[in-house]
């Protein structure tokens, strides 16, 4: 298990394999579960395998189902790992049904309060936080907390996963100074006891940088996003990364603190990025366009700047159909392009133009 905790999937298939030929009782149903769980886990890290790792995981309920009983941990395990391989396959119905009725189960079995639901509990409200069901997801979570808290202490990496759920259910309701909040103290929990790139750890900076970008918090958001990109640069982590999502907001968050030329490396290194990308993501090439030219009317150049904001103006406006949602870019990069031409002494009309565009795609979005 060190190789996947290491995020050495490469490593761990190895000694994954190293295990079946060396283990006397591989055959045994018990040690053929354990070797194909791990197994299963390995596959789940790769997008393309994921409905492999699904077959196993139904490959191991069907053998513990022959040895063990209904109620014994490992079974309930295995019954959660698989609900959880159905969600990373898509399977999101069957992934609700079977979390829902093991939830159910165990409530019967041991009753409400007790540990095993609060975790089967945290988990349907993971599912129902990834499937956007917000309201589905309070309920679950904050009874989850309740029982977590008390089992395991206010401060356990388990009641912040609740305080982070909470806090995205709270973010998408607006309520974003309570989800600030919740996600800041999930983060100190999981700084203190996890790995610095552990996926619970990326989950909240991922979270914190949503309700950042929502609540226009530059400073925070600029310290979250420089946090990602650096365990993405530096392997500490095998959470995928949007990396131009995160030099585009690195790259915006210092021009909008003033400190613009700083930000030329992460607008140079993403437009390097879109080099011979699919014609659908042409619109893409307009903000390393955008942002190195705020770099160089920052700078006090207009004259540089130009031909980069003419460039995203122009791809803005020849992709009509490819740039929905991204009409306040667009409107920036016309109101950039508008300064530049006036500090340049080129022609008003022009410049009236420009901004006429950027009012009107700000009143009239899409």
């Amino acid at each position: 298990m060190d190789g996947f905790e290491l995020g050495d999937t490469a490593g761990a298939e190895v000694w994954v394999e190293h295990a079946y030929s060396t283990v006397v009782d591989a055959a045994e149903p018990t040690v053929s579960a354990t070797l194909q769980s791990v197994r299963a886990q390995l596959l789940e890290l790769q997008p393309d395998r994921v409905q492999e790792a699904v077959a196993l995981r139904r490959a191991v309920i069907r053998t513990l189902n022959q040895v063990l009983p209904a109620d014994h941990p490992r079974l309930v395990g295995a019954r959660e790992a698989l609900a959880s391989s159905l969600g990373r396959a898509g399977e999101v119905e069957e992934r609700r049904v079977l979390r829902g009725a093991l939830c159910e189960e165990l409530t019967t079995r041991y009753g409400a309060e007790h540990p095993w639901v609060a975790r089967c509990e945290l988990d349907l409200g993971i599912d129902a936080v990834e499937d956007q069901r917000y309201s589905a997801a309070i309920g679950p979570l904050e009874h989850a907390r309740a029982i977590l808290s008390a089992t395991y202490g206010p401060s356990s990496v388990r009641v912040a996963t609740a305080e982070l759920m909470i806090a995205e259910t709270e973010r998408a309701s607006g309520a974003l100074e309570l989800a600030e909040s919740r996600a800041r103290w999930a983060l100190a929990v999981y700084t203190r006891e996890l790995p610095r790139g552990h996926p619970d750890r990326v989950a909240a900076l991922l979270a914190l940088t949503n309700v950042y970008l929502a609540s226009g918090a530059v400073s925070p958001m600029l310290e979250t996003s420089i946090e990602l990109l650096r365990l993405h640069d530096e392997q500490q982590t095998t959470v995928s990364m949007d990396v131009p999502g995160l030099l585009t907001n690195i790259g915006e968050c210092l021009c909008d603190l003033g400190r613009c030329r700083e930000a030329l490396p992460y607008f140079a290194r993403l437009s390097a990025l879109y080099v011979g990308e699919p014609p659908e993501e042409a619109v893409l090439r307009a903000f390393p366009a955008l942002g190195i030219g705020r770099v160089h009317l920052a700078g006090g150049a207009p004259s540089l700047a130009i031909p980069f904001l003419e460039e995203a103006v122009s791809i803005f406006s020849a992709n009509p159909s490819t740039r929905i949602g991204m009409e306040a870019a667009y409107a920036q990069a016309a109101r950039a392009l508008a300064e530049a031409l006036e500090q340049a002494g080129s022609a008003r009309s022009r410049v009236r133009e420009l901004r006429r565009l950027a009012d009107r795609l700000v009143v009239e979005p899409g």
